[in-house]
C-alpha cells in the first residue's frame, strides 16, 4: 500500500485561523515516519489555494478546486489520500476526486455541521458541510468543485457531535444519518 498524505492548510480557505495549522503540525510532528514505520510507502503533498484571500466562499472554492485532483491523482496511481485539513469545508474537495457513488461518510466532528441556510443560527458555512455533501444545500456551489452526487444518508454515520443547533438537531432527527452523541 502507498498512502498520499495531502495537507489543506486552511479552514474555509483561509490559512490564518489556528486550525488552519493542524495538517503542517502534524507532519512537522512525525505523521509521515509513523506511518512509514507501519511499512508503509508515504508520499507529502501541499494543497495551495492559488489565488489570494478575499472571502470564505471564493477560498474554500478555489481550494476544493485545487484539491480534487490532487486526491484524483492519488487514487489512480493506486495511492490511499489521507486528507489532513483544517476544516470540514475540504469534503467537498475529497469527495470531488472520485466516484463516490457506493460510499459513505464517517463524519468525526463535535458540531453536526448539518446545517443549512434555513437551519443555521450563525450562518457559518462550515457548518453546513455535511449537508452539503448530503445534498441539503448549495448544490450548485458544490458542482463547481466536481463530481458533487449527494451521499446518500443512509450511508452517513455523525460519530462524536456534542453541539448540535435546535433545528440542526431537528433535521438530523428527520433524517437517515446515523447519529452517535457523546
Amino acid at each position: 500500500m502507498h498512502v498520499s498524505l495531502i495537507q489543506v492548510p486552511y479552514t474555509m480557505g483561509d490559512e490564518r485561523p489556528g486550525t488552519s495549522k493542524g495538517p503542517e503540525r502534524l507532519v512537522q510532528a512525525g505523521a509521515e515516519k509513523l506511518v512509514a514505520a507501519k511499512g508503509v510507502a508515504v508520499t507529502v503533498e501541499r494543497v495551495d489555494r492559488g489565488e489570494p484571500f478575499r472571502d470564505s466562499a471564493s477560498a474554500s472554492l478555489a481550494v476544493g478546486k485545487r484539491l480534487a485532483p490532487v486526491v484524483r491523482r492519488a487514487i489512480e496511481a493506486g495511492q490511499f489520500p489521507f486528507v489532513l485539513a483544517g476544516g470540514c469545508d475540504v469534503s467537498k474537495g475529497i469527495l470531488s476526486g472520485f466516484d463516490h457513488g457506493q460510499c459513505g461518510v464517517v463524519w468525526f466532528d463535535a458540531h453536526g455541521d448539518f446545517n443549512t441556510p434555513e437551519t443555521t443560527t450563525s450562518g457559518y458555512f462550515d457548518g453546513m458541510s455535511l449537508a452539503v455533501i448530503t445534498g441539503h444545500c448549495y448544490r450548485n456551489y458544490w458542482a463547481q468543485i466536481g463530481n458533487s452526487a449527494p451521499v446518500p444518508e443512509s450511508a452517513t454515520l455523525l460519530l462524536g457531535v456534542r453541539d448540535l443547533d435546535p433545528a440542526e438537531r431537528e433535521h438530523l432527527d428527520h433524517s437517515a444519518v446515523q447519529v452517535e452523541l457523546v
